[in-house]
């Protein structure tokens, strides 16, 4: 069973790789489109379940279970990438 305020709830906000996958296009186009901020900027809310100096680990869900914590949804998201961050709370 998970205790108190083991895994606190977060929102984030992370600059993940993008790509531009429309086939052949000028030079001055790619160049506008790497200039969108808006293209990688991601927004998610999840709960802590490790962080190191390196990256932070997500899940988008958790059941705490009698034989250990069950963990959906898990992402593992470099400390770089990170824009925005704010605890919401802890459970």
């Amino acid at each position: 069973m998970a205790k108190k305020n083991e895994y606190p709830a977060i929102y984030i906000e992370w600059c993940d790789a993008s790509a531009n996958n429309d086939a052949w296009q000028y030079e001055d186009d790619i160049l506008d489109w790497a200039k969108q901020d808006t293209v990688w900027l991601i927004k998610e809310v999840g709960f802590i379940i490790k962080e190191t100096k390196e990256y932070i680990l997500l899940a988008s869900k958790y059941h705490p279970h009698e034989s250990g914590n069950k963990l959906d949804g898990c992402m593992k998201i470099p400390k770089t990438w990170i824009r925005k961050r704010k605890v919401i709370s802890s459970f």
